[in-house]
């Protein structure tokens, strides 16, 4: 026998990623695309919720106030996790030359150069009197702690988490009406 609950589960407001992506697209024309997430993100979404929540009874009784609880989580969070997911592929793509090259430091003093110096390149001065330069190349180990201090692999289980409010977290099943054959006669 399956449990019966007082309000709907996530799996029966959203069956499949399709509808939910043409509620978000409704909503978020509804709010002149102030936070716009690419379609791959709001897939991603549906599926990361759907594998958290699928069974899980919603808090709301309204369909309609979840949904847009939903996708007012997603105005907010959305962009910012999306952009940090792409930041963490550039990082993961990073080529060990990448790695290992350093930082560099350059300092001029130019006396009397033959026009006035800009402070609005990151170019060298080719009128210089003095330079002082710092070149550094990290070793095979300190790039690749670097790397590992960069990579990051929960930013979905937090973005996730932003939706637990939504979710009932006590299951409690609607009240069963047990009928026997006493009672039908």
């Amino acid at each position: 026998m399956r449990p019966m609950f007082n309000t709907k589960l996530f799996s029966q407001i959203w069956q499949d990623a399709t509808e939910f992506k043409e509620d978000y697209l409704n909503y978020e024309s509804a709010i002149e695309n102030l936070n716009k997430v690419d379609n791959k993100y709001v897939i991603l979404t549906w599926q990361l919720i759907a594998s958290k929540f699928g069974s899980t009874p919603i808090r709301s009784d309204s369909p309609e106030q979840f949904k847009l609880a939903v996708f007012s989580i997603m105005a907010s969070e959305a962009p910012t996790w999306a952009r940090r997911l792409e930041l963490q592929k550039s990082v993961r793509d990073l080529t060990e030359a990448d790695l290992i090259a350093g930082d560099s430091t350059i300092a001029n003093r130019a006396e009397n150069p033959d026009s006035a110096p800009t402070t609005q390149t990151m170019d060298e001065l080719t009128y210089i009197n003095v330079q002082t330069t710092s070149k550094q190349k990290r070793s095979k180990v300190h790039a690749y702690a670097l790397l590992d201090s960069l990579l990051q692999n929960d930013l979905c289980e937090t973005y996730v988490h932003r939706f637990n409010s939504l979710f009932k977290r006590v299951y409690v099943p609607a009240d069963y009406i047990y009928v026997t054959k006493e009672d039908e006669d």
